[in-house]
């Protein structure tokens, strides 16, 4: 929109129009800074979240609104400023987009770490599970049975990581269905665990809470990761 709202008389006739030999040097800065603006957007998106080059983005924005709001106090001509206007609007648009993104950004990187802690509490309860199971009495068929069962839940838990981590390298309806579709079948495992498994009993209930825990960050970073494709598709649109 930035752009379009530039093009529409185009700054060079603009320049014309509102005294050329005084402004033009104005207008020729707030070209320059949104030019800078839109590669410092360009930037920030390809890094994935880089909080630094988020705050390059602002201040590149900050110099283009001062140069703005320079522009319209010298302009008297109601054609410019209304053009000047419109470029306001959609400045204050491109504002709420880089915030909007900026805070998904944040959610994402704590559900990750949610994530981290959740997959790893779930990891140590099943290794426990097993090491028990292993380690029980009865007979040959007996402690078979508990083994295939502790084993059973512990290639779920796997399959959790494998499917999540396909969905966090491949961002699709697909890979993201496949990785919620995991948790669900992975947590009918283990609601029956401690039935199949009395060994477990003590470990079942913590288990199924990491699970679900791990299953609630991915979806706090699903639901960020829409934001942030949502935000920069906006960003592209207005400037």
């Amino acid at each position: 929109v930035l752009t379009g709202v530039l093009a529409l008389t185009g700054w060079t006739s603009l320049g014309g129009v509102i005294d050329r030999s005084n402004r033009m040097g104005e207008i020729t800065q707030l070209n320059n800074d949104l030019t800078a603006l839109r590669a410092a957007r360009l930037e920030y998106m390809l890094s994935s979240g880089n909080d630094a080059s988020a705050g390059i983005v602002q201040n590149k924005l900050n110099s283009f609104l001062e140069q703005q709001k320079q522009l319209i106090k010298v302009s008297t001509a109601p054609e410019n400023v209304k053009l000047l206007q419109e470029q306001s609007q959609a400045t204050s648009a491109f504002q709420a987009s880089l915030n909007k993104m900026r805070e998904s950004y944040r959610i994402i990187l704590a559900a990750r770490d949610a994530m981290t802690v959740a997959a790893d509490s779930a990891i140590a309860l099943v290794d426990t599970i097993n090491r028990d199971a292993q380690a029980a009495s009865g007979d040959d068929a007996s402690r078979l049975e508990q083994f295939k069962a502790a084993s059973g839940t512990k290639d779920q838990l796997m399959l959790i990581r494998l499917k999540v981590r396909g969905y966090l390298a491949n961002f699709t309806a697909e890979t993201e269905r496949d990785a919620l579709q995991q948790f669900e079948t992975a947590l009918a495992e283990i609601d029956t665990l401690a039935q199949r498994l009395p060994s477990a009993a003590a470990q079942a209930e913590p288990l199924d809470k990491a699970v679900r825990a791990y299953r609630d960050a991915l979806r706090q970073l699903i639901s960020a990761t829409a934001q942030v494709n949502a935000a920069g598709d906006a960003m592209k649109a207005q400037a």
